[in-house]
């Protein structure tokens, strides 16, 4: 992977690199994969881009035991994530870049996420919220341990994403329901 130098968007330093390829990885088809990096200020962002659009998919898995945390999670920038037992939607954004993960891996995601919002709403003194937070991270805790069930739904209007295993239901999404996939506010 060759990389180009740029000045830092974040440190206006001169060692801002760049670096992007193209590869052929199983159920993405072609991807972009950019790489930056700042060695003046430690900035550091990757992305995995596909540059194929394929059929707009809806993927569905019910999480109910710890088997289950190893399926492979492939999510692309354009894919929204839903699981309604914890109350938890993840939209794509003009930032939202791709990885790929398994199921305890997107969980953790979120965990981490939530503490930060614990820990915000534990300093504020908002007990209200700071108790429906907490009552996340137990329902989370309880679904990586196998004992509370969770539905991972992850759509994907450009269908460059995927939830990988036995399992797990595919369904073709609809014009419909492409069209109502829009970010929460």
């Amino acid at each position: 992977m060759e990389g180009l130098v740029f000045i830092c968007p974040m440190c206006e330093g001169k060692g801002f690199e760049l670096k992007q390829e193209t590869r052929v990885i199983p159920y993405f088809g072609e991807v972009l994969l950019t790489s930056e990096i700042c060695s003046d200020c430690g900035y550091r962002h990757s992305d995995v881009m596909a540059l194929e659009e394929k059929t707009p998919r809806r993927f569905t898995y019910r999480l109910s035991d710890r088997k289950g945390l190893n399926l492979r999670v492939i999510r692309s920038g354009t894919s929204f994530v839903r699981i309604d037992e914890i109350g938890v939607t993840i939209d794509p954004g003009s930032a939202s870049s791709g990885y790929v993960t398994n199921i305890e891996g997107l969980i953790r995601r979120i965990e981490t996420i939530i503490r930060q919002v614990e820990r915000d709403l534990e300093s504020k003194g908002d007990s209200e919220r700071l108790e429906k937070a907490r009552d996340i991270l137990d329902r989370i805790s309880r679904a990586v341990e196998g004992t509370f069930a969770l539905t991972i739904v992850l759509e994907d209007p450009k269908g460059n994403s995927a939830i990988i295993g036995d399992g797990v239901q595919e369904e073709d999404l609809t014009q419909d329901e492409i069209l109502s996939l829009k970010p929460s506010l």
